[in-house]
């Protein structure tokens, strides 16, 4: 969604639930759906966990899945309940995304339709300080446990250059 600024902080988000239910870095659940990174290369680095999925346009169906763990979905869904609430409108996804050490998001903006739409947030869950979410050529370091929304019509990308994974709760939500 067009924003006034690049990346504004909105609130912070206790983490520990989600951390606590979160799988370990190799567990087979980051790799079972694959759609995100086959249909926008872009994101080929990453895995996620997706609990909502839009379907095409922004009117289209919300799919939900899940495959997993029971205590991860109601923290993330807590999470992106909130968000929603927060913001107002439908909430079209629900991810956690996972990039591993050194891996890069390459430059890009985001084109669909309902995501052109939407607000974008993201919930650091896991960081470290290499990673660079960069902007519009402006570096950022989001801080785990405050929800950020930003900009995804302005050009992007994402720079783990650290030696532990990052993992973002991302929830997309349409006025």
């Amino acid at each position: 969604m067009k924003l006034e600024v690049a990346l504004r902080e909105m609130f912070a988000y206790p983490i520990a639930d989600i951390l606590a239910a979160m799988p370990e870095e190799g567990d087979p659940v980051w790799a079972q759906f694959a759609l995100r990174q086959t249909a926008y290369p872009v994101h080929k680095a990453t895995r996620s966990i997706v609990l909502h999925w839009r379907g095409d346009g922004e009117d289209g169906p919300v799919f939900t899945f899940d495959y997993a763990p029971v205590a991860l979905r109601k923290a993330v869904a807590a999470c992106g309940e909130t968000i929603r609430a927060t913001l107002g409108g439908r909430l079209l996804q629900l991810m956690l995304t996972e990039l591993p050490a050194g891996a890069t998001v390459q430059r890009h903006v985001d084109g669909a339709p309902a995501l052109v739409a939407s607000h974008r947030c993201h919930l650091p869950v896991l960081t470290n300080d290499a990673v660079s979410f960069m902007i519009g050529g402006v570096d950022h370091h989001l801080e785990a446990g405050s929800v950020y929304e930003f900009d995804n019509t302005r050009p992007h990308a994402v720079f783990n250059r650290g030696e532990t994974r990052r993992v973002h709760l991302i929830c997309d939500v349409l006025p």
